[in-house]
């Protein structure tokens, strides 16, 4: 599975980070396929996603991490004129225990709630953990999503 965008969110994640919008990033034991995630859903809030196949892990020291200052960029070199979603920092959870895996994270807004907050998208971070910390290191020149 790759790193993907609901097909829906792409244009509203850049007026979103252009207006100032706060994000939150999910840790899921479970995910979608990405047809489904993509397309599948008539609702992008966070509650109808976690309903679907995506579950949220929560286990041992896993909590949802926000982000205050997301940035799209745009490459000088980049001719086919794609926008990068930056995230304006690493997330990192403490000591997490064995047996507490995560196979992706949601890329998600902050506002009044998993009812109405809407998922942007789904960035795949498989991790085995052990009882160690766990960093999640965006790339902060290229993003972690490109879209036309």
């Amino acid at each position: 599975m790759a790193d993907t965008a609901l097909t829906d969110m792409k244009g509203r994640f850049a007026e979103l980070l252009n207006d100032g919008a706060d994000f939150q990033v999910i840790p899921l034991s479970a995910k979608d396929s990405d047809g489904v995630f993509e397309d599948g859903y008539a609702s992008a809030s966070i509650t109808n996603i976690l309903g679907g196949g995506a579950v949220e892990q929560t286990g041992s020291t896993w909590v949802r991490k926000t982000h205050t200052n997301g940035n799209i960029t745009s490459s000088a070199d980049d001719s086919a004129n794609l926008w990068r979603v930056v995230l304006d920092a690493d997330d990192t959870w403490s000591a997490v225990l064995a047996s507490n895996d995560v196979v992706a994270l949601l890329i998600a807004e902050v506002g009044s709630g998993d009812g109405t907050d809407r998922v942007i998208g789904q960035w795949d971070f498989a991790v085995t953990t052990d009882g160690n910390d766990v960093t999640a290191n965006y790339d902060q020149t290229n993003g972690i999503w490109t879209a036309a």
